[in-house]
Order: structure tokens, then sequence, then C-alpha cells
């Protein structure tokens, strides 16, 4: 579609006109623009065509209609606009279990071995509602996110949900029976745009209204010929826009755990330290795989002596060095980022940005491993 700028408004409108879809790869032109801005600052792509933060694929979560950009662009001296995920479901949580006849919800003569309940752990800041839904397509309309099952019948009841943390879903009346369906129609087809199974939280409270989280999964057989449910991806609605929610690898501090449970256990390594120094804490981020495993001084001579992630060996295109703020005496913790743009053999473009440039008055810089998992 065509894109202008209106300049007495600074807001980005889209003309919805065009019967273009939106997908990767384009069947002609270019996808992807020859730059992008992040954290306020525009970054140019000299060589673009690779999507960042993931595989270039994941944008066809998307959509394949273009959608206006809600937000006026900020003047120089407003902050950016931070974005709140008030919903999240624990993608790795998510699991069916067995059903378990002693419930008594179905007549008799009915078979319950193939039935399976839904079950996931969550994270709410405000009310929400949980509803999960079958072979669905996604449209935006009237600036809210809504599923269309291909069968009215096959959605869930909404459930009423409070706020909190580790709060865990499980809804006896709420059955799935796998065996009716093949295992291909329980996989996505990204062609036909049908999501195999949407669980879809919505924040109640009016002062978020229209903020939503989607999980969305598909459901395959084991080997022992029981059902699973696994996670395909997770996106964040607000504000009429949709973002996809991409995993950093690394930033959980598993070690931390460990010595939860045994105390006594001296280790040398915390599972924080950069892979290549092994001393300072690590802040930098690798893109598009997404390893967390650099600190800011090993990555930047990995700029100019490797073009590789030392973990998994895959080509990198950027370096994000992402580190947290903690205001002085309270628990309040704000991020900042800085990036730094590579093509391998030669750095085409460098904007990585001091940390200690970005620390208000008030605050002090700490790892964004510190601020998740406490002190190391």
């Amino acid at each position: 579609g065509a894109l202008t700028s209106r300049r007495n408004t600074g807001v980005e409108s889209v003309d919805l006109s065009s019967n273009n879809a939106y997908r990767y790869p384009p069947k002609s032109g270019n996808y992807f623009g020859n730059h992008f801005v992040m954290g306020g600052e525009r970054f140019d792509s000299p060589q673009p065509g690779e999507y960042l933060f993931g595989e270039c694929d994941d944008l066809n979560f998307l959509g394949n209609k273009p959608i206006p950009f809600p937000y006026p662009v900020p003047a120089g001296n407003e902050p950016i606009k931070t974005l709140k995920s008030l919903v999240n479901i624990r993608k790795d949580s998510l699991r069916l279990v067995k059903y378990d006849p002693a419930e008594n919800l179905l007549h008799d003569k009915e078979d319950t071995t193939q039935l399976y309940n839904l079950e996931f752990t969550y994270d709410a800041d405000a009310r929400c509602s949980i509803r999960i839904l079958y072979f669905a397509t996604e449209e935006i309309v009237n600036g809210q996110v809504v599923y269309h099952p291909k069968d009215p019948n096959m959605t869930s009841d909404v459930f009423h949900c409070k706020r909190g943390t580790g709060l865990v879903f499980s809804q006896p009346t709420h059955f799935i029976r796998p065996n009716r369906f093949t295992l291909d129609e329980w996989m996505y087809n990204p062609d036909k745009e049908i999501i195999p199974v949407v669980i879809q939280c919505i924040v109640e409270e009016e002062e978020h209204a229209g903020h939503a989280h989607m999980t969305f999964a598909v459901i395959d057989q084991n080997s022992e010929g029981g059902y699973t449910i696994k996670p395909l991806k997770q996106k964040q609605f607000v504000d009429g826009l949709c973002y996809l929610l991409q995993e950093i690898y690394g930033i959980e501090n598993k070690n931390v755990e460990r010595s939860k449970v045994d105390p006594d256990d001296e280790l040398e390594d915390s599972g924080a330290e950069c892979v290549i120094c092994m001393s300072d804490m690590r802040d930098t981020l690798i893109l598009p795989c997404r390893h967390l495993c650099l600190c800011s001084g090993c990555a930047e001579s990995l700029r100019y002596q490797a073009s590789m992630c030392p973990i998994c060996r895959v080509k990198f295109r950027a370096l994000l060095q992402i580190r947290a703020m903690r205001k002085k005496g309270t628990g309040m913790v704000r991020t900042c980022f800085g990036l730094s743009l590579g093509d391998c053999e030669n750095t085409y473009q460098v904007s990585l940005k001091s940390v200690k440039n970005c620390v208000p008055p008030g605050y002090e810089a700490v790892s964004l491993i510190e601020a998740l998992n406490g002190q190391i």
C-alpha cells in the first residue's frame, strides 16, 4: 500500500485501499525499508532484507493488511512511549492434562479416554478475561483484535480472572478432544492463516481498554499415542497495534535457582557472565539469534574480529546492548538500549549508545539479568 506522512499532525497514515497482501516473501517489490526506528533513533539499513529480531517468516504473524500508526511522532525533547505487557502467559507452562473422570462432568456413557484439559501459568497486572478458540483466523476490527473460529462452537466460555503473579489457569469444564481432527489440521499452515489454538487474554480495566495478549499453539501426538500442545507464537495488542513477543535466550539465571535448592553449593560460575571473558556481566544481545551472551566490551571486539554468534555459530547482523536502570532506594526498573549494526566483515554503521548517557538523575545502571533475578 501507499504510505503517506501527514506533516501537520506527524501521524503516519496508510492507504488501506491497496489489495496487496503484506506477506513475506513478497511477490514483487521490497518488503523491508531502508531504515528503522528504535528507541527514538533512526538506523539506516543500506543492505535491508532481513528481520533483525528473528526469522523473516515470523513477520507473517503480524497480518497481511497495513495498520495506521496510532502515535504522533515525538519531538526531540519528548520521552519515548513505553509499552506495558499487562498480561503474559508463560509459554513453557502450556500443557494438556488428561481429563479426570472423577469430576463427573460428562455423561457416564461418553468416552473420556481422549479428553484433555488445557492448563498454563500466567501473570496479570490487571483483571483480564481468558478465552480459547480453535482453528481461528485473525482480524483487526475498529482497533480491536478479533478471532473467528471456523465453527462458532469451537470456542470456550469466557473466564474472568483476577490479577496476580504465577496464577494457574485450569478449567475442568473446558475439554479438548484432539482425535476428532487429523494431525495435519492441528499443525499451522501459514498459507491458510488458520491458527489451530488461540489463547486470548483481554484486559478488562477501562484504563487499559483494548490491551490483549495472545498465545498461538499447535497440537501434536507423542510416541505413546497421547497428545501434547506446543506454543507457536505470542503477540501483544496495544493501542490498535500487534507486537510479536520474541524470547531472549540466556536472560534467566538458572544457577540462582540451584542455589536456592542447595545453599551450600558454591558455584564459581553464576551463569550470568559473558561467555567470552567469563568475568563481566553479559548485557549484549546478538541478533537475529537473540542470544544474550556478551558483555559490552567483548561485543565491541566481536564486531571487528568475528561474524558468528559464539553460542549457535549463526551469522549475526546486529548487537543490541540492554541495560536496566533501577531507581535509587526503590525496586522500580527502566530499560535502555544501544544498537550496533554489522555485516560480517565490515561494520557499515555504528551507533552504540553509552549506558551512562541514558541513565537519568536518581537512577543507577544494573544488568538486565540482575534486574530480573535479583542481585547475582
